[in-house]
């Protein structure tokens, strides 16, 4: 009976334990965040229409606002451009969408700012998604891109889109890619679902960054480093092979 009681009072104690590191990683900012997307057959995830959420953490206070056509961007009727309007559509990752600033800070609305204050009739188009590589912005503006009119299109590339340009999964979203030919590699993208219990907590995300699995690469003579960093060195590591023949095949697309 003593040893039961010992065992009770060990397992309250780690579960009053674990409740409070759980409460002090949130207070931190290191808690799981709100998402703004949703799942898509095409291009693997997208910005939900109509959505909002606000993020918090030790680095940055954010509220994402997503209009009806699914871009952090002022609410527009249609895509159509209006009429004397010199549209520039900027395609990107979470840099473009604006990951840590609210949109007063954000790159391309002061490009817009800048452009009106001039006196010049120009629409800059937000049209990056966070996690987004090459070829899925290259697929959006296939699949949807073209009917905003766009003047000029500004691709805006991060040196890890190279690395999963190549990849058919982001985290625990598929996503699609292009053969070296510039043709969509024909995959079916399957919904992975809500989170995963340990997604939904401090704890269990930390746990994952420490014990779950990570792709590694060792470069001659060097230390175990992250597969999205293959494309910063002078000599490519054995990926890059795959990793150029399918940025190649995006950018041709």
């Amino acid at each position: 009976m003593k040893a039961i009681n010992v065992l009770l009072a060990l397992l309250v104690s780690l579960l009053v334990a674990a409740g409070v590191l759980e409460v002090g990683l949130r207070l931190l900012g290191m808690g799981p965040q709100p998402t703004i997307n949703k799942f898509d057959k095409d291009l693997g995830w997208v910005k939900t229409p109509n959505s909002s959420a606000h993020r918090k953490t030790g680095e940055y206070d954010v509220t994402f606002t997503i209009n009806s056509l699914g871009l952090r961007d002022d609410e527009m009727a249609s895509p159509k451009k209006p009429a004397g309007v010199y549209r520039v559509l900027v395609l990107g990752d979470s840099f473009v969408q604006g990951y840590t600033v609210e949109r007063e800070n954000l790159f391309v609305d002061i490009l817009e700012k800048w452009w009106q204050a001039e006196g010049r009739k120009v629409d800059v188009i937000n049209a990056g998604t966070e996690g987004y590589s090459t070829d899925q912005e290259v697929l959006w503006f296939q699949l949807y891109g073209r009917e905003f009119q766009p003047d000029l299109v500004v691709l805006c590339p991060y040196e890890n889109d190279l690395y999963w340009n190549a990849m058919t999964h982001y985290d625990r979203y598929p996503k699609p890619r292009f053969e070296a030919s510039g043709v969509a590699e024909k995959l079916v993208l399957q919904d992975p679902g809500p989170p995963s219990l340990a997604d939904r907590f401090a704890l269990g995300r930390m746990a994952k960054g420490v014990f779950g699995h990570h792709d590694f690469f060792t470069p001659a003579g060097g230390h175990p480093l992250p597969m999205e960093w293959v494309a910063y060195f002078r000599n490519d590591p054995e990926p890059m092979k795959e990793v150029k023949e399918r940025t190649h095949g995006a950018l041709l697309a």
